[in-house]
């Protein structure tokens, strides 16, 4: 009786560590996205008003004032790993948010991506999408799709529901890349 008291005491004990990970990353997370100085709330707000894909203009003083804020927010301590996830998640939403301000159309594609796609079409597209920039060849290459995913994968952002122009392609995939690259950074925090 007792060893299954115990078994049964690890097993939740187990069980509340990944939660409990889970609520101290959403609380870095939250702290990385807040307490700026006036200057560095600044530089972070030029770089969403002003965004665009390329332009690193503003690369090395949003550096500098994520570095700052996300060791603060990291902990004493915290290693190099869980510093770089922080600044990757961190950089990914404000590019994310850079996106919403300056092409409000872009993220409206993105949401017809999410709401009118068939759930299983969704899947299909998001995993495409994330074989085309993450998969095979390295990041950018086009050739980590075969000419029927690609294809599928063009007819679908272009065509209905969804009825993305070429235009927007860059900043739809680089609104894409940056949620990934979040949900990759809390996974990569949350396994720490």
């Amino acid at each position: 009786m007792m060893r299954w008291i115990t078994t049964l005491s690890l097993a939740a004990t187990a069980a509340f560590v990944p939660a409990q990970a889970a609520a101290q990353v959403t609380e870095m997370l939250a702290c990385s996205d807040t307490g700026y100085t006036d200057a560095e709330q600044a530089t972070i707000d030029r770089y969403i008003a002003n965004f665009e894909i390329g332009d690193d203009s503003d690369t090395q003083p949003l550096g500098d004032a994520l570095r700052r804020r996300i060791t603060e927010c990291a902990g004493e301590g915290a290693s190099e790993t869980t510093l770089v996830m922080l600044s990757q998640h961190q950089f990914a939403l404000l590019s994310e948010r850079g996106i919403a301000a300056t092409r409000p159309d872009v993220v409206g594609v993105v949401t017809r991506i999410d709401t009118e796609l068939s759930q299983q079409d969704n899947e299909r597209f998001m995993a495409l999408f994330e074989k085309l920039v993450f998969g095979g060849a390295g990041p950018g290459a086009g050739d980590n799709l075969n000419a029927e995913e690609a294809a599928w994968f063009e007819k679908t952002l272009i065509g209905e529901p969804v009825g993305a122009t070429v235009e927007q392609s860059e900043l739809i995939g680089g609104y894409l890349a940056a949620k990934l690259l979040r949900d990759r950074a809390v996974k990569a925090l949350e396994a720490l």
